[in-house]
Order: structure tokens, then C-alpha cells, then sequence
């Protein structure tokens, strides 16, 4: 039996067929093989995809999930297939480094993804270790593509906590992508916050964000003071002109990835005077239950932000459906890519 992935070399997505015999003959004893259900499009790969140095060719794609069709002889009797839908937490840690033994596992020394460094969710079948892998739920449901979303959420999580958000501060959110918009939700659901406040260029995701809990959006960066900003973008010349927002003991967190030699623009003095705090936060730090379990209780809402509902061949021209208006999330689906 043949299955296809879509391969990555040289800035190029090109969609090839392999043998599933093969991938099996490969299969190390705790690993299992996935067959892909969904496979969210993540603004990273997109950056990925670009890029020409990345030596060998790759499968990305590091939010999927799955059912088991194939178990390793070493993979617990618990993981079972059917109707169960795994999702994938693609980050494996040493457990060994200082930065693990401290829980901050997202600056793991020997940190690797499966999506980049190990094949990842664009395919049609694809291997994980089983310790990589978290029940979402035991059948498959309407929604049961939100399960593609939990890695983001989880990234998302993972911010917010480490901002320490008190439910008196005023919250900006430069950047309402499907990032932005998750934020501004679970701001508003789990937090109760009252003054959140977005940015984006695409009305339709300005809308989004009224709709989900933001009580006022613009389309650039307002004259306003804030308590805490957000950076979804990793654009520069929005992270500068957020700076000069923020109120006395404010934060800015930077989320978004920007371009590796870009730099922002501090005036010493000004971050002395008012004791601002800048944050960094990549990744997830092992609260992928968390993140289950807020996508699971507002699956109705995730749902809506998908978009695009896409074939695995859509990978090839994946940059003509993202620049889309009504863009806001693209999903891989099994249904539709056979």
C-alpha cells in the first residue's frame, strides 16, 4: 500500500508517494505510526518552507494528531486504535539539561521537533514515539478537528501563564491570527478579563476578536496606554510602537518569531523609569492537558476559526490560500486527501 507526504527541499513543496511496508520495517519498538487525520498549518512552517539552507529534504507539519495503525512490540497495550484520536506533542526533551531539571523545558540543550528535525504531520502516515502522543478523545466527533489545534493552544497557554495576568490589567494583542484570537479567548473565558484590546490589518480577524472577548480592535497600533502587550506579529515596527504603550510597570511579550537579525528599539532610560519588564515565550512547556482540555470545552468556537479545510496537495500552493481575506486558520484533512 502506498501513502503520500509532501516533501520540503529547497523553499519547494512537492507531494511524493512511499511504500507504508517501508515506514513498518522502520518502525523502532516505541514508536508507533500514525495514520494523519489533521494537520493544522502553522505560520512558522510557512517561514520554514522558504528557507533554502536546510539541508536534507523534510516532512514538517508539527499540529497533527491521529488514530494508531501500527504499535512498535514496546508501545503500552493502554494506546489502542479504532476510534481513538491522539494528539501529537511534537517537542522531545533531554529531561537531563538545567533547563529541564528547572521545568523549562521549551530551552532544552538537545530539544528536538518532530515537524522539522524528525518527519512530521504532512503525510498521510508518519511515526512518533508513543510518549509523544495524548488522548483527545476516544471517537470521532464533528469537531474532532479541533484535535490539529492543541499544540498552538498549548504555545498559547504557556504565554499567558508566564505573563502572570492579573484580571485588573488592560491587555493589547498586536496580531489577530488564529494565535491573537485563541489568546484574546482564553483571556476573556478563563481569565475574565475586561479590557482586551487587538490589532490587525484583516477586518475579518478585527471582527473575530469583538466576537471572542476583545472590547475594542484597531487596525494598527493605537495612541492608548496598556498594562501588558502581546506580540503575535514578530514584526519589529509593531513590537516598537507597542513598546511606547505600555503604562509604568508594564510588559511586553514577545511571541510572534521574528526575522533573526531584526532588532527592536529601546530607550534605556525610559525602561529604568518605568520598570518595564520584556518576556520572551517559544513553544510548550508540557501543558498539553491544559490545552486539551480548553479546546475540548470550546471546540465550538476552534471550529469556526478553521477556515480552510485543505488537501494535503494544497501544500504545494500554500501561500496563494494563506494571503487569502478570510483567512484565519488551514487544516489538512484525512477526508479530503485521498
Amino acid at each position: 500500500m502506498q501513502f503520500k507526504k509532501i516533501i520540503n527541499k529547497d523553499g519547494e513543496n512537492k507531494i511524493k508517494k512511499y511504500e507504508i511496508k517501508d515506514l513498518i520495517a522502520n518502525c523502532k519498538d516505541e514508536e508507533v505510526i500514525l495514520k494523519v487525520l489533521y494537520s493544522a498549518v502553522c505560520g512558522s512552517d510557512l517561514s520554514n518552507f522558504k528557507k533554502t539552507h536546510i539541508g536534507e529534504p523534510k516532512v514538517m507539519g508539527h499540529e497533527y494528531s491521529g488514530s494508531l495503525f501500527y504499535c512498535g512490540k514496546n508501545v503500552p497495550g493502554s494506546f489502542r486504535g479504532g476510534t481513538t484520536i491522539y494528539n501529537v506533542q511534537p517537542n522531545v526533551h533531554c529531561n537531563k539539561c538545567t533547563n529541564c531539571i528547572n521545568k523549562n523545558f521549551s530551552l532544552c540543550n538537545e530539544k528536538k521537533c518532530y515537524g522539522y528535525h524528525y518527519e512530521g504531520g504532512y503525510s498521510e502516515y508518519t511515526k512518533v514515539h508513543y510518549k509523544n502522543l495524548y488522548v483527545y478523545e476516544n471517537k470521532s466527533t464533528e469537531n474532532a478537528i479541533c484535535s490539529s489545534l492543541i499544540e498552538p493552544v498549548a504555545c498559547i497557554i504557556k504565554t499567558i501563564k508566564k505573563a502572570n495576568i492579573q484580571i485588573s490589567n488592560s491587555v493589547l494583542i498586536t496580531g489577530a491570527g488564529f494565535t491573537g484570537l485563541s489568546m484574546i479567548l482564553y483571556l476573556n473565558k478563563e481569565l475574565k478579563l475586561k479590557q482586551i484590546t487587538s490589532v490587525d490589518i484583516k477586518k475579518i480577524n478585527r471582527k473575530k476578536s469583538l466576537e471572542l472577548g476583545a472590547n475594542k480592535t484597531y487596525d494598527s497600533v493605537p495612541e492608548d496606554t496598556f498594562d501588558i502587550v502581546i506580540d503575535t506579529t514578530g514584526n519589529t515596527l509593531v513590537i516598537n510602537k507597542a513598546l511606547k504603550s505600555l503604562n509604568p510597570s508594564g510588559k511586553l511579550v514577545i511571541f510572534g518569531v521574528a526575522n533573526e537579525k531584526s532588532n527592536i528599539s529601546l530607550n534605556a532610560h525610559d525602561v529604568w523609569k518605568k520598570e518595564i519588564t520584556i518576556l520572551g515565550s517559544r513553544s510548550t512547556n508540557h501543558n498539553h492537558d491544559d490545552a486539551i482540555d480548553f479546546v475540548k470545552r470550546y471546540n465550538e468556537i476552534f471550529v469556526k476559526m478553521i477556515t480552510h479545510r485543505l488537501r494535503l496537495e494544497s501544500l504545494e500552493n500554500i501561500e496563494t490560500i494563506v494571503s487569502q481575506k478570510n483567512y484565519i486558520k488551514g487544516v489538512i484533512c484525512r477526508e479530503k486527501s485521498l
